[in-house]
């Protein structure tokens, strides 16, 4: 684990969360983005709900190392 300071390096935690998202099969064929700046996690994408929303944002909160999310994700509907 990349670790300095105590804290997992932004690099490490933007490369985790996207394996970790696209290997849900609730999540992982939309086409989001995490990108983790000084601990801050900003999620960017497109999603077909508000809940699929707030699920991506509840695992990146969790994640060790995480002091923030910002949730930029979109949503788009198939009607």
């Amino acid at each position: 684990m990349d670790i300095t300071n105590g804290e997992i390096k932004d690099e490490f935690l933007s490369q985790h969360l996207y394996s970790l998202l696209h290997e849900l099969p609730f999540l992982g064929h939309f086409p989001i983005k995490a990108e983790c700046r000084s601990g801050v996690v900003y999620l960017k994408g497109i999603v077909d709900s508000d809940e699929r929303r707030h699920l991506a944002e509840e695992l990146a909160e969790h994640m060790p190392g995480v002091r923030g999310v910002v949730n930029e994700l979109s949503l788009f509907s198939n009607e």
